[in-house]
């Protein structure tokens, strides 16, 4: 090697720590923060490579530089370089599954690190890298599994413990979050994200004055940490105490945050509070006066949109909605509400096309399907609408809106008794619902079960007594023989 490379690696620890830092993940969350020395480290790797440029290693580092200054395409570049001139360059597969995974190629990401492991089995950060790898596609078995296989190679490192406590999180399995964060905070009492983490574990399981209390020390100990303040006004949200929620939403740390899915927490949140508090109107001033300062925030249209909506101004609705569409058009969030605004209105045709949109970018969102089949109902379209329910009850067999809906698009097409046989489902799931019991109890007088339909009228006024429908039911059930 040569002694300027020697000097671009390692002229100083803190510059070598940050190149090094963008191919194995952060210390503590695995994403790198960007540093104005990154143009310093890339002018030191450029001038190695230019005098050894043969050197497998000078690209590899000079591609983690490239990835803290956010330029993706020649990080990768440098990593294909790097192993092109050294396949058995672990680190190189390692660091450009890490670029992968930041512009979201979970796929690719997935393969390099594979590759990285099989050269060397007992590389800790890689382990690591993959298990968030895992946590992207929703794998958190795998991830909790590579997570524990960190801390085997790496038993004192407090951010490891604290990782696998997220991957149990998001499995669900929040006791075991609590106990891993835990180990981390006695490793290192000062892993501000590790108490952050622990709050949010302590207010899935109702515990929220722990969350509140988790969340109080790590913004004492990372006072710039956006999501502490965002996970304790989700706790005082839930506690009732909706202007402090309020006030953790509005802090200029929270307001100006530069990251996408903080921003949007920081708008749900405050949406519920003020939601809760009626405010409807200020919430519309809040995204207005948001919106001077950045006409583009889609998040802001959104979510004035959505007070437009409980205010019952759904032409307003829409117009803010199908603005955020043209701003953020991959963000199903839109959609989905200008949808429940269309289906308001009766443009069911509208709410079928949005509903299609929600689906191509999730296949998988439920209400879609269930929303799409009350429109086809709606439209007299029977058989698209029980395909639609048939499709949500596949993904969901708790879905008492998804049975409901395929009862009464059954009925569309003259077949009583599978109607029945969903509004039993439905009921089993929603036992208190007026209106499963009052189509039950017509369909069982039609079909000639005159007990049955007694019965289900009887339920329906228990359910609703100052309902007159039921009442009148009752009295049409043809008595005699």
């Amino acid at each position: 090697m040569s002694a300027v490379l020697s000097f671009a690696i390692g002229v100083s620890t803190q510059l070598a720590a940050r190149a090094n830092q963008a191919v194995h993940g952060s210390p503590v969350r695995g994403e790198p923060a960007k540093s104005v020395k990154d143009d310093d480290a890339l002018e030191l790797c450029n001038r190695a490579i230019r005098l050894n440029p043969t050197d497998a290693k000078g690209y590899f580092v000079r591609g983690g530089a490239y990835f803290n200054l956010g330029m993706y395409e020649k990080a990768i570049k440098d990593c294909d370089t790097a192993i092109s001139l050294n396949p058995k360059l672990g680190r190189a597969y390692r660091g450009r599954g890490w670029i992968y995974q930041e512009i979201g190629q979970y796929q690719k990401a997935l393969d390099d690190t594979n590759k990285a492991l099989s050269l060397d089995p007992k590389d800790v950060t890689a382990y690591g890298n993959r298990a968030r790898i895992y946590c992207r596609l929703a794998r958190y078995k795998s991830a909790i599994d590579d997570a524990g296989k960190a801390i085997s190679l790496a038993p004192k490192d407090a951010d490891r413990y604290r990782f696998r406590g997220c991957a149990y999180g998001m499995y669900g399995k929040f006791n075991s979050d609590i106990d891993d964060c835990t180990k981390a905070i006695s490793l290192n009492p000062k892993l501000s994200i590790a108490y952050r983490e622990r709050g949010w574990a302590y207010g899935n399981l109702g515990y929220f004055q722990k969350t509140i209390s988790d969340c109080n020390m790590a913004i004492r100990l990372d006072p710039k940490e956006e999501r502490s303040y965002i996970c304790r006004a989700w706790a005082y949200g839930q506690l009732g105490q909706y202007q402090k929620d309020i006030d953790d939403c509005t802090k200029p740390i929270t307001l100006e945050s530069r990251d996408h899915e903080v921003r949007e927490w920081v708008y749900r949140q405050r949406e519920y509070a003020y939601g809760k508090l009626g405010l409807y109107k200020t919430e519309i001033d809040v995204c207005t006066k948001a919106l001077t300062l950045d006409p583009n925030d889609s998040l802001a249209f959104i979510f004035r949109g959505k007070a437009r909506f409980f205010l019952g101004d759904n032409k307003a609705a829409i117009e803010d909605f199908s603005q955020g569409i043209r701003i953020d058009p991959k963000n199903v969030l839109p959609y989905e509400w200008r949808g429940f605004a269309r289906l308001a209105i009766g443009d069911q045709q509208g709410v079928i096309d949005d509903c299609n949109q929600v689906l191509r970018l999730d296949p998988k969102q439920i209400s879609a399907y269930n929303r799409r089949g009350d429109a086809h109902t709606l439209l007299g379209k029977n058989s698209d609408a029980i395909e639609d329910f048939s499709q949500a009850i596949r993904l969901d067999s708790k879905s008492a809106w998804a049975y409901r809906g395929r009862g009464l698009a059954r009925t569309g097409i003259g077949d009583k008794k599978g109607a029945v046989e969903d509004y039993t489902l439905a009921l089993g799931l929603d036992p208190r619902n007026f209106w499963t019991y009052s189509h039950r109890a017509d369909l069982r007088s039609k079909i000639g079960d005159k007990t049955g339909a007694i019965t289900d009228c009887g339920q329906a006024i228990m359910q609703d007594l100052t309902n007159p429908n039921a009442y009148i039911q009752l009295f049409k059930i043809p008595f005699g023989h």
